[in-house]
């Protein structure tokens, strides 16, 4: 993979952090929206340019990077991306095309949710991620926890 082509599989995945973070922070269905299309054209630029469109390969390089990370080489969480992706997808739609029934829901779904990619994100951008990225990863990660722990006192 060539440098422009890394730089745009990891600045789609950055660039849909950063909407999701936003769209959080201003409960904004436009933001949230943006990430999701951000989040699918990272999937796009990573098919294409790191797997070259083979569920094989993204198998094996997800079993090859839990490998390296935990010691257990799992190609299973190319599925749990596709979840991600779908979920993300279905928030976005369901906030644009029925924000009443949206607004209704439990508020623990949207707890779990937002939880649950959290916990991906924070996985993809700290604890797979090597070297700037993730010492990036980690000061945003903590700068977020710093603003969600003052936002929290504030209520």
């Amino acid at each position: 993979m060539s440098l422009a082509e890394e730089w745009m599989v990891r600045g789609t995945a950055w660039a849909a952090f950063a909407a999701c973070v936003i769209a959080w922070m201003r409960r904004s269905r436009g933001w949230w929206l943006a990430g999701s299309m951000l989040l699918i054209a990272h999937a796009v630029c990573a098919f294409q340019f790191a797997h070259h469109w083979s569920h094989a390969a993204a198998f094996e390089a997800t079993a090859a990077q839990s490998g390296a990370v935990t010691g257990l080489r799992l190609g299973a969480g190319i599925w749990v991306n596709y979840a991600v992706l779908l979920l993300v997808l279905a928030e976005a739609l369901w906030l644009w095309f029925g924000p009443r029934s949206h607004a209704a829901r439990p508020a623990l779904a949207g707890r779990l949710l937002h939880g649950f990619l959290a916990f991906i994100w924070f996985q993809a951008s700290v604890v797979f991620a090597q070297g700037v990225p993730r010492v990036v990863g980690a000061l945003v990660w903590g700068a977020l926890a710093v603003w969600w722990c003052l936002s929290c006192r504030a209520r």
